[in-house]
């Protein structure tokens, strides 16, 4: 039996949304308190205001409500009580999340489905792969999230990882023979609480067989237009062009633009940073990895710059900074990966695959070999995948976009704690 102050509900009623003039219905939702200090009635499909609502009701209670949709002589629909209950008196004033947040939820969920629909007219197969993984991954960068497993019955007890991308889970299943795969998911990276940072976040990630990274771009550049639905978007002071082909720029030229340097040919820490603090970008720590100087430098004097008039690809990495995409024909010194900006805002990694099993091993044994040298957790070899790209996986392209970006730009949100519920909440 329901305690006296909650009563149960039961019976038809309308949503705010669908209510029409003249008409009587039956709605329930929280009041809540309009800027004209009057009392209004809101539910998961929108606000309406009340008239003659009873004085022995206040702001944060939810109630049921028979009346009359009022169009009035002049505004909007209001909705005159005739009787009302109420169904819980709150004992802590407040609501649990702002209506911002479930808006943003809403919103969420619009873009997935029209990312899903993307995907399905082009012919892809949405597929899922284990979340808990038996290798994370070897990236210096990454921090994983490890769990142990108890072990059951013939398997024993090991350790886990939550995986800090489906990346190998979703190339074995190109090797089985699937050529169009993505998927929707949440991944985990420790260490990771900026105002673009979570620890848990959603990414779409997708791969073609027989294809290489050039294909992959039209497909991200043709999603983010659908996702974001409008000519234009205006974010901090960057008003970017979406009507126009995406900016398709290599990571040398963009140092050479944005901070005069010859990347390519400042192939050591020692002389990056000192190129760099002879044109006055530092200073730059000394004893620092030639990845971690470079990284200093794109965070600070390139990234602001990117995609602020139309989005932008920088393409054509440094190969010590894909240690999974394949290298270029032309020019070894660099490999096929891509990252979408907008407005400063990193949306994307991209890659043509390495499908060479002895080359992928070796680049896997250099990031063991870095971690150790960092005095970082170690790793196991990620086996399984190695075991696939050896039984054969056809030159492919991939890529994963953040959703929860995308998603801060389409809403304006400066902070993507505004766009999803964190799993700690800050004080």
């Amino acid at each position: 039996m329901s305690p006296p102050d909650h009563p149960s509900f039961s019976g038809d009623r309308t949503p705010l949304d669908a209510l029409l003039p003249g008409q009587r219905a039956r709605v329930a939702g929280r009041l809540v308190q309009t800027p004209g200090r009057t009392l209004a009635l809101r539910d998961a499909s929108g606000v309406v205001e009340l008239r003659d609502l009873p004085e022995d009701l206040h702001p944060g209670d939810l109630v049921a409500l028979t009346g009359l949709v009022d169009a009035g002589p002049s505004g909007p629909p209001a909705f005159k009580v005739a009787a009302a209950e109420r169904l819980v008196c709150p004992a802590r004033p407040g609501s649990p999340h702002s209506p911002a947040l479930l808006e943003a939820l809403a919103a969420r969920h619009r873009m997935n489905r029209a990312a899903r629909r993307f995907f399905d007219d082009q012919g892809f197969t949405e597929v899922e792969t284990p979340n808990l993984v038996e290798a994370p991954g070897t990236d210096v960068h990454l921090a994983a999230f490890q769990t142990p497993f108890a072990g059951l019955g013939p398997v024993g007890p090991a350790p886990l990882w939550l995986h800090t991308s489906p990346e190998c889970a979703m190339k074995r299943l190109l090797a089985a023979g699937m050529e169009r795969i993505y998927q929707i998911c949440k991944v985990y990276r420790d260490a990771e609480w900026t105002a673009s940072h979570n620890p848990e976040f959603t990414m779409i990630e997708w791969y073609r067989a027989f294809c290489h990274y050039g294909p992959i771009m039209d497909d991200v550049e043709a999603l983010v237009r659908a996702l974001l639905d409008r000519p234009a978007l205006a974010w901090g002071d960057s008003l970017v062009d979406l009507s126009a082909p995406f900016e398709r720029l290599t990571v040398q030229d963009a140092f050479l633009r944005h901070c005069g340097l010859d990347l390519l040919a400042l192939d050591t820490a020692e002389a990056l940073r000192e190129a760099a603090c002879a044109r006055g970008l530092g200073p730059l720590p000394e004893g620092e990895a030639w990845d971690d100087v470079f990284h200093a430098l794109m965070l600070t004097w390139v990234e602001p710059h990117l995609g602020a008039a139309r989005p932008t690809f920088l393409i054509d990495y440094p190969r010590p900074l894909a240690v999974l995409a394949r290298a270029k024909d032309d020019d070894p010194r660099v490999a096929e990966r891509f990252e979408l900006y907008v407005a400063g805002v990193e949306l994307c990694n991209g890659f043509t695959e390495l499908n060479d099993p002895v080359e992928q091993r070796a680049r896997f044994e250099e990031d063991l070999a870095h971690r150790a040298a960092l005095g970082l957790p170690a790793c196991p070899m990620p086996e399984a995948f190695l075991r696939a790209l050896e039984q054969g996986m056809p030159p492919s392209g991939g890529v994963a976009l953040g959703l929860d970006r995308l998603l801060m730009l389409s809403l304006g949100a400066q902070d993507i704690g505004q766009i999803l519920i964190r799993a700690v909440e800050a004080p």
